[in-house]
């Protein structure tokens, strides 16, 4: 039998010892036992040339090692073949191997694709780099230490203490890797993270360092973190003119502060003192056209201690030009190894190598972007010069990604799928090539996505068009498949994937792929609806598409129906197409119908151009209507209604948008969304009163009023009410004059929520909010009797029978109405028919409510009480933990059994007290230190574990109620609330000191009390106050006598003069102790 291949046994030895070894773990492994072969043959004895027989030969030498050595240490040249009747192992592949894994990445991060490096094997650059260990910076002595015996020796020798030394190897210098911040040099990412992996392992540097260049000021600053929004320091402060530290630029030498010289400038003053050298990995072929133009020549290093490089060109009739010069390198071993012996060689070294000059002038041709012109005009002359100078791959990889949004993982991405041998040179020579530009910081993307995947770039105007022609639909449709792949990976299956719904269409399969409603950059749905324009021209009807013989508007209307009722993504995108041909846009109903296209497709996919576009179309509907002679009302009436909805949504969108960005933007993009939906409101209010308008179309148009105010109440909840009150007028006016005298249950919930919200806006326990709470319960009563009948399961009942509760409980006295209980029951039960989680467990929480203030209200036992408190735990069981919805019912539940124990037990529960802690404490745990209550919930919580200190005298509730307080005044200004927790910490130090017995407690309470009377005068709150002032006497008692003590007693006293409705017992309390100190009955 033959022996097994030597790979395939030494994986299987290394398998079996327990240590298997990934594909680049075996190379590294064989590449050492190549070096240290002769090693191992001295110890073991020479290797034979061929594999020992299966049997011993006779006049064979006894073994020196044992028959059977260990696993790790066989070799498989030597071992015999196994014998005949042991089965034979199976062949191990170098394909079995387990691949290497890739770092973990953080929880949320986002998948990156894999960056192509610009290197080629590290071994072989590990070995260029290796002279840089006998650098040794000018100035410094060699490291020596001493020798022992060789001191010992001439010592006893000579008869007088010699001491000898000898030279010691050690790292003196440190290396600066300087990576250009460019937006474009973020392809060579890969090509920096594996030139700092070499020179470390190259073992020739104390300490190797990465810091990005960007502008400061009139300079340059360093970071040592990639991307913008960092703190940046001066560049001056990596370098050091002792020669320490070795330089290496990682450049394109392309960027604007090459153009304007600055980094010219910085260069020449480090290149005098230190090494330093740029590393290009641009093609040679295109250095010329960069800032830094390299040229051929000789390199010299003079002998002695390092000083700059002198250069002297090779071409002959070169002209002159004055120093320094720096070394310009390719990212290869040759390059980088006759720079590191030039580095190293004390002796002096002259080696050929490329270098170009720091004058400081600017070489890059700035395009003249003034120059008059088409745009048209100007893509296709940028096209053509990019087509001169471009390689053939690179050539290709544009068109291909005219089909992608333009972030370097997408990219790449793309480059690595469609262009499969190409690398980071030819994606750079699409960046650098006058085609791309790069987007402004936060536009588009946004911040937070850029800062995970670097810039974002976009081609010029009319360039993506162009090269979209040169680029086939099922190219197409191969790119942006990959796209919808990478946005399901990075996003998650439940974003917005526009790129899979256009994938579908372009292919015609009738596949519908699922839609989400997760945030996804803007650049996937733009770029994706530009491509679906270039070829849906050439698309023909759907399989499986309606029989609609006619005008193409009908068959768009039947499809935006079907949307609107199965949701189907082709559907719409049918009907965009149909709706953008010729004889749909010259209909009279085109316009309207296209504007509701493209409303629906903002709402899928969130394209913002679709907005706009949106506005456009409905603005000159409205206008071509209103131009005629005798506009027809039905029309114009629709028309309006049309562009209010467009206008809602996108004043809506800006509003949004302002709250994510900073002022003074955000203040123009609020300012500017407030007045679309005024414009909104505005045109529907002109719709209203147009005559001869329907009463379908005016219902439509009041309701949506309704809608849009409620909407801007919420917003801003002091705002005016005068569109309120209109419209409550309209719709009480169509309820009254509905043709067949039965309005719509749609009118009658209009009209309800309308006159709650004013009721809500009257002033407290006034007779004006009870009369509307009335009218509003009355309306909404009737549209709920009006959904048992002819609208049935057009109306969601649960919502609106939330709101007729709250009718009920503004109508009469809070939480003392049965018809409020039995509306809240059932408006948990509709919920759960509709499958409303949230709305079934906010149905039943407030029910819980209701039944213990009910119960606690009324002389009833604990049975009652434990029923609430039951519903309660319903209500929390139906939401996830961190819902903030969940949050706010936590804090009443922990509310109910704290007062439950006050108002049956004479004694506290553990049981019951520490369920209200842990219910207080997993609410402040998912509340946001900016939430308006988070402050409340905190003090709620001390004083729960304050109430379990009582019952289990546990002083770990102490430690933990003065921790929450400290957080509580750390996040509030407010007096009211400062002074109600140092008047909290107060107690729990008193606490404290009587349970330690330590003197700095007393003093401790002694100071929350002071403060605690500090902010209670400046909240005007003399309660407050009079508590502070007798608990700090209580304290001064102990610390400082009874004197100072009375006084602040008598100071409380004052307090609880000025305080209307104070508790009889807490003032009873303070004049007992006045008396008691001042010796009086």
């Amino acid at each position: 039998m033959h022996a097994p291949d030597p790979v395939t046994r030494l994986v299987r030895a290394l398998a079996e010892a327990g240590t298997p070894l990934d594909t680049r773990e075996l190379a590294d492994a064989l590449w050492l036992a190549r070096w240290t072969a002769g090693t191992a043959r001295s110890r073991t004895g020479p290797r034979p040339s061929a594999p020992a027989p299966s049997g011993p030969e006779p006049d064979a030498e006894p073994p020196a090692r044992p028959e059977a050595p260990p696993p790790h240490r066989s070799d498989p040249a030597k071992s015999a073949d196994p014998p005949a009747t042991a089965p034979r192992p199976a062949p191990v592949t170098l394909a079995e191997l387990r691949p290497a894994a890739p770092d973990p990445a953080p929880a949320g991060a986002a998948p990156r694709a894999a960056a192509v490096s610009g290197l080629p094997a590290l071994p072989a650059l590990r070995r260029a780099l290796r002279p840089l260990r006998a650098y040794r910076p000018p100035g410094l002595f060699a490291p020596s230490e001493l020798d022992e015996t060789a001191t010992a020796e001439l010592t006893a020798t000579v008869g007088l203490l010699s001491p000898v030394r000898r030279p010691v190897r050690r790292r003196t210098a440190d290396l600066v890797l300087l990576m250009d911040g460019a937006p474009a040099m973020a392809v060579w990412d890969g090509l920096l993270a594996d030139l700092r992996r070499a020179c470390v392992q190259v073992g020739a540097f104390r300490d190797v360092v990465v810091q990005y260049l960007h502008p400061l000021g009139a300079g340059l600053g360093v970071t040592a973190r990639p991307g913008l929004g960092h703190v940046l320091r001066p560049a001056q402060e990596v370098t050091d003119p002792s020669g320490q530290r070795v330089h290496l630029l990682l450049s394109d030498c392309t960027g604007p502060l090459w153009r304007d010289g600055t980094f010219q400038r910085l260069l020449r003053g480090w290149v005098t003192g230190a090494p330093l050298a740029v590393l290009q990995p641009l093609p040679q072929r295109f250095w010329q056209r960069t800032a830094l133009p390299a040229r051929t020549g000789t390199l010299t290093r003079r002998q002695g201690p390092y000083s700059q490089l002198e250069f002297r060109e090779l071409r002959r009739g070169a002209r002159t030009v004055a120093g320094p010069y720096v070394p310009v390198l390719t990212p290869t071993p040759a390059a980088l190894g006759t720079w590191s012996r030039l580095v190293a060689a004390e002796s002096g070294l002259r080696l050929r190598g490329a270098a170009a000059p720091l004058d400081g002038a600017a070489r890059i041709p700035v395009p003249d972007t003034d120059a008059g012109g088409h745009e048209e005009d100007e893509a296709e002359r940028l096209l053509v010069e990019f087509d001169e100078t471009a390689s053939p791959t690179a050539r290709d990889l544009a068109v291909h990604l005219a089909a992608a949004p333009l972030a370097l993982p997408v990219m790449r991405l793309v480059q690595r799928t469609m262009q499969p041998g190409t690398g980071p040179a030819e994606l750079a020579e699409v960046l650098l090539g006058g085609l791309v530009t790069q987007r402004p910081p936060g536009d588009g993307p946004g911040r937070e996505q850029e800062a995970r995947t670097g810039p974002w770039f976009d081609f010029k105007p009319r360039v993506r068009a162009l090269l979209l022609k040169r680029l086939s639909a099922g190219e197409a449709a191969l790119v942006l498949k990959h796209c919808a792949l990478y946005i399901e990976r990075t996003f998650g299956r439940a974003a917005r994937n526009y790129p899979a719904a256009v994938v579908a269409y372009l292919e015609g399969t009738g596949r519908r792929p699922t839609g989400g409603t997760g945030s996804v950059p803007e650049p996937f749905a733009t770029v994706s609806d530009l491509v679906l324009r270039h070829f849906e021209r050439g698309l023909a009807e759907l399989p499986g598409a309606l029989e609609l013989p006619g005008h193409p508007l009908r068959a768009a209307e039947q499809r935006l129906r079907r949307y609107e009722s199965d949701g189907g993504a082709d559907d719409l995108l049918e009907a965009l197409r149909l709706l953008r041909t010729p004889r749909a846009t010259g209909h009279p109903d085109g316009g309207r119908l296209y504007a509701r296209a493209l409303l629906h497709a903002w709402q899928q996919w969130r394209d913002p151009r679709r907005l706009a576009e949106a506005e456009d179309v409905a603005r000159r509907e409205v206008d071509t209507l209103v131009a005629r002679t005798e506009p027809d009302p039905e029309a114009l009436g629709a028309a309006r209604i049309a562009l209010a909805r467009v206008l809602r949504t996108r004043g809506e969108e800006r509003i949004a948008e302002a709250a994510r960005r900073r002022p003074p933007e955000s203040t123009e993009l609020r300012e500017h969304g407030e007045h679309l939906v005024d414009e909104a409101l505005a045109q529907l209010e002109l719709a209203l009163y147009l005559p001869g308008l329907t009463a379908a179309t005016r219902l439509s148009c009041a309701v949506l009023h309704t809608a849009v105010v409620d909407s801007r109440l919420d917003r801003s909840p002091d705002d005016d009410l005068t569109h309120l009150d209109r419209s409550v007028r309209v719709l009480s006016r169509l309820t009254e004059r509905w043709p067949d005298g039965s309005p719509p249950a749609e009118l009658w919930f209009a009209l309800g929520r309308a006159l709650l919200r004013c009721a809500l806006h009257a002033l407290p326990d006034s007779a004006e909010r009870r009369r509307l709470a009335m009218r509003a319960a009355a309306a909404l009563t009737a549209g709920v009797e009006r959904v048992g009948g002819a609208d049935g399961a057009a109306n969601p009942l649960a919502r609106v029978l939330l709101d007729l509760a709250t009718s009920h409980a503004l109508s009469d006295a809070p939480f003392a109405s049965e018809s409020e209980r039995a509306v809240l029951k059932r408006a948990a039960d509709a919920a759960r028919t509709e499958s409303d989680t949230p709305l079934e467990a906010a149905a039943r929480g407030r029910l819980a409510l209701l039944m213990w203030n009910s119960d606690r209200d009324s002389d009833s036992d604990q049975a009652d009480t434990d029923a609430a408190e039951a519903e309660m735990k319903r209500a929390l069981s139906l939401l996830r933990p961190g819902d903030p919805q969940r949050a706010e019912l936590l804090v009443s539940y922990g509310q109910m059994l704290l007062e439950s124990q006050r108002a049956h037990d004479e004694s506290e529960d553990p049981n019951r007290v520490s369920e209200a802690v842990n219910s207080l404490r997993e609410a402040v745990a998912d509340t946001a230190p900016s939430h308006p209550s988070a402050v409340e919930r905190r003090l709620l919580l001390a004083a729960a574990l304050r109430r379990r200190y009582g019952a289990e005298s546990m002083i770990a509730d102490l430690y933990e109620a003065c921790w929450t307080l400290d957080q509580a005044l750390r996040d509030t200004e407010v007096p009211a609330l400062r002074a109600a927790a140092w008047l909290e910490l107060g107690g729990l130090h008193g606490l404290l000191a009587r349970h330690t017995r330590e003197r700095e407690e007393w003093v401790r309470a002694d100071e929350a009390y002071a403060r605690a009377a500090q902010e209670a005068e400046a909240a005007r709150d003399p309660r407050t106050a009079a508590r502070a002032l007798h608990g700090r006497a209580e304290v001064l008692e102990f610390l400082a006598g009874p004197t100072r003590a009375l006084a602040l007693y008598r100071a409380a006293r004052e307090r609880w003069a000025r305080t209307p409705g104070a508790d009889p017992t807490e003032v009873r309390r303070t004049d007992d102790r006045i008396r008691r100190l001042d010796g009086t009955q």
